[in-house]
């Protein structure tokens, strides 16, 4: 869910059900919002997690996300 936030694009809600897990839907659905928000003019996109969720952590890296605090 990509909502926004004080006028910034914002990942809401970003969830794969466990049976869909590791086959990299949520990759492709992030990677898609990114592409779409960029072909729109939108230059950020700001997500909140938790340091506990390891496989965020590891999707934002992947996806190059910088000037993030967990």
């Amino acid at each position: 869910l990509i909502s926004r936030y004080q006028g910034t694009p914002l990942l809401a809600i970003l969830m794969t059900a466990s049976a869909w897990k590791q086959r990299g839907l949520a990759r492709a659905t992030a990677q898609s919002s990114v592409n779409a928000l960029a072909g729109r003019g939108e230059a950020t996109l700001e997500l909140i997690l938790t340091a506990a969720n390891r496989p965020a952590l590891e999707l934002v890296d992947d996806l190059h996300f910088r000037d993030f605090t967990v």
